[in-house]
């Protein structure tokens, strides 16, 4: 296990993006969705358009389709959203369950810092750890998958 004096340096906006996941993680799918409205609604299809030969290609289903799945951002959430799942099952069965708890209140649950305090007995020094360990963590098993 990783303590507070040995983490390695984490690029800055690694930390940022896996925080953001964490705090995010319940909505996870309904950010990928927002994604892919998002998409669909960059191309409006208009029935005369897709009836046209020449617009059948440029804004059919088919071609939305294509871009949803090609679509980038999409394809990172889809893969953040398994690797988190993954990684936080083998967290749950490897490390102490008091650091479960923690991560599960913190990021799942949103709590204060003093409502952490109270409901984990972790002085806050004890969560900054688990926090930087979990983050170290999920950095390099995301690098596994090329996320990083």
């Amino acid at each position: 296990m990783i303590t507070t004096n040995e983490v390695p340096a984490i690029p800055k906006k690694a930390i940022n993006e896996i925080t953001f996941l964490l705090y995010n993680y319940n909505d996870l799918e309904q950010i990928i969705e927002q994604n892919k409205e998002d998409v669909i609604d960059c191309v409006k299809i208009s029935g005369k358009g897709w009836l046209r030969r020449e617009h059948q290609n440029q804004n059919s289903v088919e071609s939305q389709v294509i871009r949803i799945q090609d679509d980038k951002s999409i394809k990172r959430l889809t893969l953040w959203q398994e690797v988190l799942n993954c990684f936080i099952d083998e967290y749950r069965m490897n490390y102490p369950q008091k650091n479960y708890d923690f991560i599960k209140l913190k990021y799942f649950a949103k709590l204060t810092k003093e409502e952490l305090t109270k409901k984990t007995k972790l002085n806050i020094k004890e969560q900054r750890a688990i926090s930087n360990n979990l983050i170290a963590l999920i950095y390099f098993y995301a690098k596994d998958y090329d996320l990083f």
